[in-house]
């Protein structure tokens, strides 16, 4: 994502508009194997990462009582997705009851 957007100048800083890079042009943010039993410290590493993304991400305002997220087992199974929610609107389904375990 880094690599395909970042580095190209797709992504803007939500409060002014302005491309924005990935800090120091980075895209390989994996935490060293020594880092992973220490999560602050690895975390302290990320910081930056997560900074960025806050600024150029956009954080939707969602309520989970009144909408549903779902996302496709894999990639090109989108019909399947709409036909099964098509489904539940029709029968008027509750959709609480359908819970990922």
């Amino acid at each position: 994502f880094l690599t395909r957007e970042g580095v190209q100048g797709k992504l803007n800083n939500n409060a002014n508009g302005k491309v924005k890079l990935p800090p120091r042009n980075r895209t390989n943010w994996d935490v060293a194997q020594s880092d992973n039993s220490n999560f602050q410290q690895a975390n302290m590493k990320l910081q930056p990462l997560w900074d960025y993304l806050r600024e150029v991400g956009y954080m939707r305002l969602w309520n989970p009582e009144e909408c549903i997220a779902a996302f496709p087992s894999s990639p090109g199974h989108d019909a399947n997705l709409h036909d099964t929610m098509s489904q539940i609107v029709q029968k008027n389904v509750n959709p609480q009851i359908f819970t990922g375990a």
